[in-house]
């Protein structure tokens, strides 16, 4: 049904948007093959008005643990919807299309036919700009060396901050050649700025790195709540990383699945992205972005996994209530260092 429905949908889309599928199996279900068709179309075509000259249409299926619920969810990358007309979106004739362009009623039907089924038909809506200029002043454009000297790239963004210090969690992967001893300096841009960082703490296992700046009180992007982060299957999630117009930038996607792990996501990363945070549409952070972590040795293939930010708290840093302080890892490294425990960068020849 889906794939039949984009068939359909391809042609209007025209060459220079984009689409996506990440078709995940599902159960079946008794459902009119036609009734369905006709609410995909529509809902890939009002994406297709969204997303302008060019952009990204995705089309995604999720099942529940128990099989007993399918999402089918459609996103773009497009300028959003404002929020007056958010809350009008599936009255009858309602449109904001110019007069010959539209009746007001594609929404309006596909949102009966998917409640005749038995099914809820959502719309959720960020502006990716607005997030994006919301998360800049927290997130940072990473610049340094790797093992080779040639350039290494990614994101930062900071965590925590007190009246010495700010603190930012990046990609393992992308300061890898500072753990060791002499190091390569690493660079922290942020549109009118630069700033020198220093790496305190890495685990390799789950790709993460805290470095410290000398630039106390920076914003800190707050974090998802507990209840959201054991279970945000099915949240709609956007990459952000320290490269944009903007100041910031944020690829869009969805949790396919969370476990002790981390999370698996869909959203489309680059280099740049690395180490930047996985968001929620309210510009809080569920976990890192990661182009390197492969948990258990398994292959993502399409999807990208993604360190649970909660990781740092366990092996990087202390968050109940406080951020640790430089001191505070120079007694833990000391006292481990006998049992292969990592020490600070700056304290110690191991390799990390």
């Amino acid at each position: 049904v889906i794939e039949h429905a984009l068939r359909m949908a391809r042609p209007q889309l025209g060459e220079s948007v984009r689409l996506e599928r990440v078709l995940a199996p599902v159960p079946a279900m008794h459902a009119s093959a036609g009734e369905l068709e006709q609410v995909l179309l529509n809902l890939v075509l009002n994406a297709r008005s969204a997303v302008g000259e060019q952009g990204t249409i995705r089309v995604q299926t999720l099942a529940s643990r128990a099989g007993s619920e399918i999402e089918i969810v459609v996103e773009d990358d497009g300028c959003g919807i404002p929020a007056d007309v958010l809350e009008r979106i599936f009255d009858p004739f309602f449109t904001t299309k110019p007069v010959g362009e539209g009746t007001g009623l594609g929404l309006a039907i596909s949102h009966e036919i998917v409640r005749r089924h038995g099914g809820e038909l959502t719309v959720e809506s960020t502006s990716t700009t607005e997030l994006a200029a919301d998360i800049a002043p927290s997130v940072f454009f990473v610049r340094t060396l790797d093992e080779d000297g040639r350039s290494s790239a990614g994101s930062a963004f900071v965590v925590g901050s007190d009246s010495n210090k700010s603190y930012l969690v990046t990609s393992y992967a992308v300061v890898q050649a500072s753990t060791r001893e002499p190091g390569p300096g690493i660079t922290l841009t942020a549109s009118d700025r630069e700033i020198e960082a220093t790496l305190w703490q890495w685990e390799e296992s789950t790709d993460m790195a805290v470095l410290t700046v000398d630039d106390p009180d920076l914003p800190v992007l707050p974090w998802a709540s507990q209840e959201l982060a054991r279970n945000p299957i099915g949240t709609r999630i956007y990459a952000g990383g320290g490269l944009g117009s903007q100041g910031a930038s944020v690829s869009p996607g969805l949790v396919i699945d969370v476990s002790a792990v981390g999370l698996q996501h869909t959203a489309a990363v680059g280099t740049a992205y690395r180490g930047g945070p996985v968001l929620t549409g309210n510009g809080e952070v569920l976990g890192m972005v990661s182009t390197d972590y492969a948990p258990l040795n398994f292959e993502p293939g399409g999807l990208t996994f993604a360190p649970n930010i909660v990781a740092a708290c366990d092996g990087l840093l202390d968050c109940s209530g406080r951020i640790p302080t430089l001191e505070d890892t120079q007694d833990e490294s000391t006292e481990g260092e006998g049992e292969g425990d990592e020490a600070p960068a700056e304290e110690t020849d191991t390799e990390g």
